[in-house]
């Protein structure tokens, strides 16, 4: 079980920075790989969850781009996460992936991200204050974005979560695995902008 730690802080900015030089970084507040039964939060027993908050990854050159996960599953396992507080329910843009009228690359933040999961259940988590803020095409803010596996999603709250990207917007669940059954249900989802500073709206 990974269970009431605290990354960074959800009362301020830059409580943890991230800077490359050469590559575009990328950085998780919580990284699983395991192919066992994984619980992230308070599901299973546990009794407090995880705060993650006050990240900001970017790099030294404008075109350099940056990747942000609060919280990042890449083993094929059964995951649950639940009752976390990923970034700040009182500071906005507490996650940040790139620097404000900076940074042209493309950059992501994603407050849980699932690549490999067979089994995902994600409930009662708050998700906010995330930003995206390189200019490039293919820059996104995602609450939740699930490549593969089952995925149950309920009663998570997710909001001011804001994208400065060309193309792309803020999302607040994006589902993108194929396997049938999944149940998205109760969640509350709200504010999410997409400011496209690359054309100047």
């Amino acid at each position: 079980n990974t269970t009431g730690n605290t990354i960074g802080s959800s009362s301020a900015t830059g409580a943890i920075v991230v800077t490359s030089t050469t590559t575009a970084p990328t950085v998780n507040g919580i990284l699983s790989a395991s192919t066992a039964t994984v619980n992230i939060g308070t599901g299973g027993g546990s009794p407090v969850g995880n705060s993650i908050g006050g990240i900001t990854v970017t790099g030294t050159t404008a075109a350099l781009g940056a990747t942000l996960n609060a919280v990042n599953i890449t083993g094929a396992g059964i995951y649950t996460v639940s009752g976390n507080t990923l970034g700040s329910t009182t500071v906005s843009n507490n996650m940040q992936a790139g620097t404000l009228s900076f940074t042209t690359g493309v950059t992501t933040f994603t407050g849980i991200f699932n690549s490999a999961a067979t089994n995902l259940t994600i409930n009662k988590n708050t998700i906010a204050g995330g930003v995206a803020y390189g200019t490039g095409g293919g820059t996104n803010t995602d609450g939740i974005n699930n490549g593969a596996g089952l995925l149950t999603a309920t009663e998570n709250t997710i909001y001011n979560l804001m994208t400065y990207g060309s193309t792309w917007s803020a999302i607040g669940i994006e589902q993108r695995s194929t396997t049938a059954g999944l149940t998205i249900s109760q969640n509350t989802i709200y504010n999410l902008t997409h400011n496209n500073q690359a054309s100047g709206s």
